[in-house]
């Protein structure tokens, strides 16, 4: 892959030859995605988090995970955004995205796990 350093690895693939990984670069781990012609994305967190976890993407290079404790997802210039939820939801996470852009995923709602379906375009409940 092109820009790959020597600790990179590869997470998933979607239908179109685009990649989602990790690759270390000065020291530190990020979240990349390679497109099919080689160029790399770094991924950066959802506005207000420092941390994140990419889980999956889909044909539109969309892919979504987690920022901070709530789920969110990423567009293929590698912007992270929240996924809405309800204010009584404590912590969510994006698992799966298919390409109609549902998501699954679960949150936390008043001291359970529950299982939720983001439907539509991402970013919208």
């Amino acid at each position: 892959m092109q820009g790959a350093s020597p600790d990179s690895s590869i997470k998933d693939v979607n239908n179109r030859d685009v990649f989602l990984g990790y690759n270390k670069n000065d020291g530190k781990t990020e979240t990349v995605r390679w497109d099919n012609t080689g160029g790399m994305t770094v991924l950066r967190p959802a506005p207000g988090s420092t941390d994140m976890t990419v889980h999956q993407l889909n044909d539109s290079g969309v892919g979504v995970g987690s920022s901070g404790n709530r789920a969110a997802y990423w567009d293929a210039s590698g912007v992270g955004q929240h996924l809405p939820v309800p204010s009584n939801v404590s912590g969510s996470s994006g698992v799966k995205i298919n390409n109609s852009g549902q998501i699954l995923g679960s949150a936390w709602v008043d001291g359970s796990l529950v299982a939720v379906l983001w439907k539509g375009a991402p970013g919208q409940c």
